[in-house]
């Protein structure tokens, strides 16, 4: 007997980079055609040089949620549906590889310390500490605020940031974001 080739395993997304904290969205393919129409399915998930292994937790269904607990060292990780079909597994489709990324949460964002001074004098530029973690490549956003809730992008520069003359208590923050 000779069974048409196992087809349609298609995984129809892009790779996917999340920060450490979020989840990853359950990944699918398409609807599988040939072979005797009966299917087994097992995800796969190599690190990057390396073969491919059982996914972790449930990984025997059409979709699969992989598990951020295991990236606590690892960045990133390739996932795989392959489909079997026939008596013994005769036919086998294994999708593309799909990427996952998840960086770690930027640390040492660290800006100036409190400063006092007169109404209307202008403030000592504020600087920031260089980022670690993320990706590696950083943009900043500058925010003041007179008010607690209530924030004002006032620039984007990395380091220093100069305020205007001052009449109120204003804090400032400085948000870093890191994604390729």
């Amino acid at each position: 007997t000779v069974l048409p080739l196992v087809t349609g395993n298609i995984i129809s997304r892009p790779d996917s980079v999340i920060c450490e904290g979020s989840l990853f969205n359950n990944l699918g393919a398409s609807a599988p055609g040939g072979g005797d129409l009966a299917y087994v399915y097992q995800w796969q998930d190599s690190i990057p040089g390396a073969g491919w292994l059982p996914s972790s937790g449930i990984n025997l269904n059409q979709t699969y949620t992989p598990d951020t607990t295991e990236y606590a060292t690892l960045e990133q990780k390739y996932f795989r549906r392959v489909v079997w079909s026939g008596p013994d597994s005769v036919c086998v489709s294994s999708s593309s590889p799909i990427l996952m990324t998840r960086y770690h949460y930027i640390e040492n964002n660290v800006i100036s310390k409190d400063t006092t001074i007169c109404s209307g004098t202008v403030p000592p530029a504020l600087t920031g500490s260089v980022p670690v973690k993320g990706d590696g490549t950083y943009t900043y956003i500058w925010q003041d605020s007179i008010s607690p809730g209530s924030w004002a992008t006032k620039g984007t520069e990395i380091s220093p940031y100069q305020p205007v003359a001052l009449t109120d208590t204003t804090w400032y923050r400085r948000i870093v974001n890191s994604s390729k």
